[in-house]
Parts: structure tokens; C-alpha cells; sequence
């Protein structure tokens, strides 16, 4: 099993402001994570990916332009180290398996809140998959 680097590095890849920000602050006030950087847009953060490489990346499926599914698979492609941990109000049942098949490596639902975030964050780090919810419990029994 790997472990996790001293500090996270985390790329955030959401197109709304005001939650991108509430993920941030969360990070903040981790001493084990810092955000590296931040996108709006699949395009976007692949680039920024390619140019600074982070530990994980949190992904939303909803994006304007490319999906964040098909953000999965380039990753996967270009960067098959890198983490990805989908982020999404989309309900897992239909949607995790998708991303988890795209290459995800964990799939949180954005109501479960922001201290369930940092936990799925570091699990998936230290290659757990990880899935939220009903589907968790569901692959426990």
C-alpha cells in the first residue's frame, strides 16, 4: 500500500466559485494538504495538471464543455499516477460506477459534507477506493 506525501498536493476542478472556495477553506486549514491549483473548466485542468502535477485532484462530473467523466480518462491517459476523487451532487447509483470505470479513484457525493471530503481525500491518496453512501455500504455486506 503507498503512503501518503507529507503535504497533499490538491487540484480542484469545479466550475462553481462559491463551492470551489468552500473546498478550498476546508484545505486550508489542513496542515497535511495544500491547493496547488484550481479550474473551472476539464481543459483548464488538465493543464494545469500537466504543468503542476498534484497528489489528487477533486473533479466534478457537471462542467462546461468536456465532462468531468471524459476528464477522468484523460487524466487516466496522460497522468495515470495522479488520483482522481469525483465530487459531485450526481446520485452515485447511476454515476460512480461511470466515473469509477472512467479511472476515478473515489466518488463522494457533495452532500456529505466537507469533513467526509478531507477523509475521502486521503484514503483515496493512499490508494483506497473509496465510494460514498449507499454503494460503500453495498460493497461492505
Amino acid at each position: 500500500m503507498s503512503r501518503a506525501p507529507a503535504k497533499l498536493r490538491i487540484g480542484i476542478l469545479e466550475d462553481h466559485p462559491m463551492t470551489r472556495d468552500g473546498i478550498v477553506r476546508w484545505i486550508a486549514g489542513e496542515p497535511d494538504m495544500e491547493v496547488c491549483w484550481e479550474a473551472e473548466s476539464a481543459e483548464g485542468g488538465l493543464d494545469a495538471a500537466l504543468k503542476s502535477p498534484p497528489d489528487l485532484i477533486v473533479a466534478d462530473i457537471s462542467l462546461p464543455g468536456k465532462s468531468g467523466l471524459e476528464f477522468v480518462k484523460d487524466m487516466r491517459a496522460s497522468l495515470p499516477s495522479v488520483s482522481v476523487l469525483v465530487f459531485s451532487m450526481h446520485d452515485e447509483s447511476l454515476y460512480a460506477v461511470r466515473a469509477m470505470q472512467a479511472g476515478a479513484s473515489g466518488y463522494i457525493m457533495k452532500h456529505e459534507g466537507g469533513a467526509r471530503l478531507l477523509d475521502a481525500m486521503r484514503s483515496v491518496v493512499c490508494e483506497k477506493a473509496l465510494l460514498s453512501g449507499q454503494l460503500s455500504d453495498d460493497a461492505a455486506a
